[in-house]
């Protein structure tokens, strides 16, 4: 059976929000719903989403792509020198607030 096919079989048969697994750690196929309010029928889309040892994913939601334009936009958000500045000022400011109301 050929990716495709697979995929196919996944979008005909899998549940509405279900994920499976790649060979990728990581990396998911997820099915997303019809959606009633913009009349598409349903796709499945791919989740990036850190996964622990066993595979399983860490976080409730990951980034979800649905092209590969939108995993050119993703790259670029990701790879701006100003948000790791922003990720390393925002841990500051949350250490100082949570001393601050530790102390209060």
């Amino acid at each position: 059976m050929s990716l495709e096919d697979k995929l196919r079989d996944f979008l005909e048969k899998g549940k509405d929000w279900e994920r499976i697994r790649t060979t990728i750690n990581g990396i998911f196929i997820l099915k997303i719903p019809r959606s009633k309010i913009k009349d598409t029928p349903s796709r499945i889309v791919i989740e990036l989403n850190p996964s622990d040892e066993f595979g399983n994913p860490t976080k409730k939601r990951g980034i979800i792509l649905r092209n590969s334009e939108e995993l050119k936009e993703f790259k670029n958000l990701i790879n701006n020198e100003k948000l790791e500045y922003l990720l390393k000022s925002n841990k500051i400011y949350i250490y100082k607030v949570t001393i601050r109301k530790k102390y209060e």
